[in-house]
């Protein structure tokens, strides 16, 4: 049975190398928790990530021009289930660029006088399909990170262990799919949260981050 890693690093450069090596290792396995020092902090830090990411793939993203090898997103503070991942996968769709499918278009013939029935349009904006534009998105532009702040949004959404086990069931899915690696930045009460549940801590490796992130 797999278990939960915890491990620390003094800079933000050892977390990146400490996340990139899990990659490297786990491509689209499991998910990272980072907990920096406090929330007004994390931000910075989540997107030093990036940036980092974009600078070591300098090489790869030459040669792949569409690739984005990290993305950065902010976890939504709505309550509602349907909204949050609608809002949550229309951030990283603006990211990405537009890949959704145009609608859909169904003609039907009347059963009785043989004419066309008025075409019934599929809308491409429901959470089905804006999922199945993330996963394409994040294959085709190959991410390897998808960095998420405000990590405690996702985790305070609902509440319970069964309902903290769906969202980032969600997550981990999509990260099996695309062979993209979820890493969520937070504060030390996420930990807290993620713990509530053996099956959570299974899935999540937590890396606590002791030092302060650079000034960008």
């Amino acid at each position: 049975m797999q278990k939960r890693t915890e491990f620390s690093a003094d800079s933000v450069n050892d977390a990146i190398r400490a996340i990139s090596a899990r990659h490297t290792g786990h491509p689209g396995d499991d998910i990272i928790l980072l907990c920096g020092r406090s929330e007004s902090a994390n931000a910075s830090l989540a997107k030093h990530i990036v940036d980092a990411a974009l600078r070591e793939a300098h090489q790869f993203a030459k040669a792949s021009p569409r690739a984005i090898p990290a993305i950065y997103v902010e976890a939504p503070r709505s309550v509602e289930y349907i909204s949050f991942w609608h809002y949550f996968y229309e951030q990283i769709l603006a990211q990405l660029g537009n890949y959704r499918e145009p609608p859909e278009v169904q003609y039907q013939l009347h059963s009785s006088t043989g004419r066309i029935i008025r075409p019934h349009r599929i809308h491409r904006n429901t959470l089905v399909a804006l999922r199945t534009a993330v996963e394409i998105g994040l294959r085709e532009r190959q991410v390897q990170f998808l960095v998420i702040d405000e990590a405690a949004h996702i985790l305070h959404q609902t509440s319970g262990s069964c309902s903290l086990e769906v969202q980032l069931g969600t997550l981990k899915s999509l990260a099996d799919l695309c062979g993209t690696l979820v890493v969520l930045v937070g504060s030390l009460d996420s930990r807290q949260l993620v713990s509530l549940s053996p099956q959570l801590a299974r899935r999540t490796h937590v890396l606590h981050l002791e030092a302060r992130p650079p000034v960008t």
